[in-house]
């Protein structure tokens, strides 16, 4: 039941997403509608009153302006709707706050043990459907908007947020007349796989001292750590994984333990023959860092 309540938590993680990014985007729109109501009710008094003709003699331009100006907004307020974009934003936001609770409440039911796995399915599935006819009822959010809206509310809702790495792996790198090669390994039982090493935290280790013993395990080489890259989250189907994984220069290379195939290979092979996009972007991180510190830094950093 472990990968239905990662999938709970993902669901209703969104709908938090979500739900803070309309209520940001109807605050932003009210804003708005405020100060446009508010300079052309104010610009039209003016335009209205005797002496603003009078001034208009003296000062034709910036007053016809204004008087342009004002019949601008006047039809920006009853071509934008903005009051009803602004209502149209709070309904949605409440519409996925109500879809988050019960999220929640289905969450808890499957933690408790109260739940069948084919009655979790078919809940789950409802829910999904759900979400897309809400997505499809909303209004859309800007990118800058969904972005903040992201990041608020994984700092206000850590629960829907796993904490501790399960997994621990590595990007491991060498340095062959002045080329950096990264490391692929063929994945257990699936030789035409070729992935990153790593695995699972056994109990009482660090996750450095996992990435180190895995990458032995699978490869037969002793690597160096140099700093903590991305972490990787999916549902593998043993349950759920979040791996931590790590930048690692090979430092002595022996025969693998658990008889696995392994390549060196350039950047671009190397995410060639990756198949999964989270490895391939963990080596678009390495190479990137390695590339800011120069390829004439290794040795430096190497030395410290």
């Amino acid at each position: 039941m472990e990968d239905l309540i990662v999938r709970a938590r993902k669901y209703a993680r969104g709908a938090g997403q979500t739900q803070e990014g309309q209520r940001r985007a109807s605050e932003k729109v009210e804003y708005l509608s405020r100060w446009v109501s508010w300079l052309s009710v104010a610009l039209s008094a003016v335009v209205g009153t005797s002496i603003f003709a009078e001034w208009t003699m003296a000062y034709p331009v910036p007053l016809g302006l204004a008087a342009i100006t004002a019949a601008a907004l006047g039809a920006m307020q009853r071509t934008s709707r903005l009051e009803e974009r602004a209502e149209d934003h709070r309904v949605v936001a409440a519409e996925y706050g109500g879809l988050r609770r019960r999220i929640d409440m289905f969450r808890l039911r499957l933690e408790a043990g109260d739940v069948t796995r084919e009655m979790g399915l078919a809940e789950l599935d409802q829910i999904g459907k759900d979400l897309s006819i809400l997505a499809k009822r909303a209004r859309p959010l800007s990118d800058r908007i969904y972005n903040s809206a992201k990041k608020s509310f994984k700092n206000t809702h850590r629960e829907y947020y796993s904490s501790s790495p399960t997994h621990a792996g590595s990007v491991v790198f060498r340095k062959v007349d002045g080329n950096v090669q990264f490391l692929v390994v063929q994945a257990l039982g699936k030789p035409n796989e070729w992935v990153l090493p790593k695995g699972h935290i056994k109990q009482g280790e660090s996750p450095e001292q996992a990435a180190r013993r895995e990458v032995l395990e699978e490869t037969g080489i002793l690597g160096a750590l140099w700093q903590a890259l991305d972490t990787v989250e999916y549902v593998a189907p043993r349950g759920p994984v979040k791996g931590l994984f790590f930048l690692m220069e090979a430092v002595k290379e022996n025969a693998p333990r658990e008889g696995r195939e392994k390549e060196w290979l350039s950047f671009a092979d190397a995410i060639q023959k990756l198949q999964f996009k989270e490895a391939q972007q963990l080596v678009c991180q390495a190479y990137s860092i390695l590339r800011s510190d120069t390829l004439a830094g290794i040795d430096e950093l190497r030395s410290q």
